[in-house]
């Protein structure tokens, strides 16, 4: 999602919205584990516990593990809304909102309080679609609303 976003190499894009986008700075350590990741040794995979599981290997877990996030939002020269999962605190509530604050602007956060990281519980997915809806026109890109 918002790594690979952010990561891009080819910026056509001329806004980004962050729907909980991983950071980085909320994992503890240098190391591959945590208490969200855990290795597999029966199937030489990792299990990521954030939500739902998934297996991953060694390289994909690396590849955007140790990613400079913030170097990432530094260089962010386009208009950004950050929508924050706040139910997610497991995950860096705090480190998603540090990480819309660095971007240069402009830009709106929307906390969503009762969200998971999947916006999957209550209305706060058909909230999350308002949110970006509404700031997609305020923003001046109408055309992307259909």
């Amino acid at each position: 999602g918002g790594l690979t976003i952010l990561a891009s190499q080819r910026r056509a894009h001329d806004a980004v919205v962050l729907w909980d986008a991983t950071h980085t700075g909320h994992w503890e350590g240098d190391g591959i584990e945590d208490a969200t990741t855990r290795w597999e040794p029966a199937l030489g995979l990792y299990r990521l516990t954030g939500g739902l599981d998934v297996l991953v290997t060694e390289d994909f877990l690396a590849s955007y593990r140790f990613l400079d996030c913030d170097r990432l939002v530094d260089d962010l020269d386009l208009p950004l809304l950050s929508v924050v999962a706040g139910d997610n605190v497991t995950r860096g509530v705090a480190a998603r909102i540090r990480y819309h604050d660095r971007a240069p602007g402009p830009k709106k956060l929307v906390v969503i309080d009762e969200a998971d990281h999947s916006f999957s519980n209550g209305e706060t997915l058909d909230r999350v679609h308002r949110e970006t809806i509404a700031w997609l026109g305020e923003a001046g890109f109408p055309a992307a609303l259909g």
